[in-house]
């Protein structure tokens, strides 16, 4: 890409675009206490002007300061009111102390369900030239559960 790059600037082809985007490749990665690097995109030209970033980083100071800041951090802990969670939550279903784990998948994984598998399966399974192919809902809810 480079090459390429170096190629269509000899030649004259590169749009002001390209220039801008040739600065970019070719800068070298600046040191800074962040790890991002979107600060090769945050530059603003102020190097151009003769401006140095202190200086506006001092001016932006002053400018902080005269706006109050309504969100501060506090040492002092204040009491928070949450209204009490009143709806209705937790298990709807009252499967019995004798449940067992084919139970409850059925609360998910119900008979329709299971049919629409067999009939979508077995479609497939035509769509593909295999006119022998036949499933059932047993079938597939015990390869459901194995798989799960």
């Amino acid at each position: 890409m480079r090459q390429d790059r170096q190629r269509r600037r000899e030649q004259g082809l590169l749009r002001d675009v390209d220039e801008e985007i040739d600065a970019l490749i070719d800068q070298q990665p600046q040191e800074s206490a962040s790890n991002s690097d979107v600060e090769i995109f945050a530059d603003d030209g102020n190097e151009e002007r003769g401006e140095s970033s202190d200086e506006e980083t001092v001016s932006n100071a002053d400018s902080e300061d005269a706006l109050p800041n309504l969100l501060q951090w506090s040492n002092t802990l204040s009491e928070i009111n949450v209204e009490e969670f009143s709806v209705r939550h937790g298990p709807s279903r009252n499967l019995g102390d004798n449940a067992t784990a084919k139970d409850f998948f059925n609360l998910f994984i119900n008979s329709e369900f299971l049919d629409e598998i067999v009939w979508h399966s077995t479609a497939y399974a035509r769509s593909k030239g295999d006119a022998t192919f036949v499933t059932n809902r047993e079938e597939i809810s015990a390869y459901l559960g194995l798989n799960i």
